[in-house]
């Protein structure tokens, strides 16, 4: 059997880096098993997927569905013998849906990674899609329980089964002692309207207006720096780091990792930042309420400054609050989180 796996980024971002650790476990478990790779080359992953995949990677179009390349990889994919194909996030999901539309042997497997019903036309068309496309697959993956409810209250699965497999990722066997709180904060996202840093600047600046004098830094890292411009009264305190090589490195510096995201799946940089030992204060939105459900963070308003700089006053203030949550979420972690464990349940959909 060839296994195709598709995902219209290969940028800094929970899809690509899910993508990769699946195919990575996937190949520790069964050395022989034909993974080919159909994604944009581009940093950081792409390379990654070049060389995992070898001869049997297939370049696509950043984020974009268009029928040159859709015919092309259906041609590929017919030559390579891929019987199995598994796409990550809405556009891949495209991808791979039609191309079992023309061969309806092909079983296919789709994982969302979030859903999010966006505002107007757009918004609406995009769900319009995923309800048309639904019955085109086999078997669907939400990443969170309440993805899974979001997902089939809209009609995006039809009557395909929908099965919740947790992100997983690396953990270290124990937690790792933290020194000593120094105020440094920080995130790992791409700049783009989910992500809501403009939300964020607007929570950071009520929160410098009280707290002028207290010391504290704020690290932005994942996308390049030129596309993002900081508020003057923060300049001083929002530090942009760009692409990163070693994003697990980057977490291990901050003391508190924070998140003001509009929607997410359920986001592997938080989960890093858990097995990491870093406490987190995030957004109270879909995605981030799984961690809220199970009591292992802090959260806040989306839009509402006042409740973003209580928290955040909160666990400044509070070596104990920090300490529990950091505990909880990287024992959390460690229980239900693990990559062997999400190989595992994902690879008994693909033979199913």
């Amino acid at each position: 059997m060839t296994l195709l796996l598709i995902s219209l980024r290969s940028d800094h971002g929970g899809g690509p880096k899910h993508l990769l650790d699946l195919a990575t476990q996937l190949k520790i478990d069964h050395p022989s098993q034909r993974i080919a790779i159909a994604a944009p080359d581009e940093a950081p992953y792409g390379p990654a997927f070049k060389e995992l995949a070898g001869p049997l990677f297939f370049e696509l179009p950043h984020r974009k569905f268009t029928l040159g390349a859709f015919w092309r990889l259906a041609r590929w994919a017919r030559h390579q013998g891929v019987s199995t194909v598994h796409s990550h996030g809405r556009g891949a999901g495209v991808y791979s849906r039609l191309l079992k539309f023309l061969d309806s042997r092909l079983r296919v497997v789709h994982t969302f990674h979030g859903f999010h019903r966006g505002a107007g036309l757009t918004g609406s068309l995009k769900v319009a899609v995923d309800r048309l496309l639904a019955p085109w697959a086999d078997a669907y993956i939400a990443v969170a329980p309440d993805e899974k409810i979001l997902l089939e209250s809209n009609g995006c699965t039809k009557e395909i089964p929908c099965h919740v497999i947790l992100n997983g990722v690396a953990t270290p066997s124990a937690l790792s002692p933290r020194s000593h709180f120094r105020g440094v904060l920080g995130l790992l996202a791409r700049h783009d309207h989910q992500k809501g840093l403009d939300l964020l600047m607007r929570h950071l600046l009520a929160w410098n207006s009280l707290s002028p004098a207290r010391p504290w830094v704020f690290h932005i890292a994942g996308f390049a720096p030129a596309s993002f411009e900081v508020p003057g009264p923060l300049r001083d305190r929002v530090v942009l780091r760009g692409p990163l090589s070693d994003p697990r490195a980057f977490l291990r510096e901050l003391d508190l990792y924070v998140s003001s995201a509009r929607w997410e799946g359920l986001p592997l940089s938080v989960l890093e930042a858990a097995a990491e030992g870093v406490p987190t204060l995030l957004s109270d939105v879909p995605g981030h309420a799984y961690f809220k459900d199970k009591k292992v963070t802090a959260t806040f308003r989306l839009e509402d400054s006042n409740s973003f700089c209580h928290e955040l006053n909160q666990l400044f203030q509070s070596e104990t609050q920090r300490l529990e949550l950091a505990q909880k979420a990287f024992q959390l972690v460690r229980e239900h989180h693990s990559v062997e464990r999400m190989a595992r349940e994902t690879e008994l959909l693909y033979r199913a």
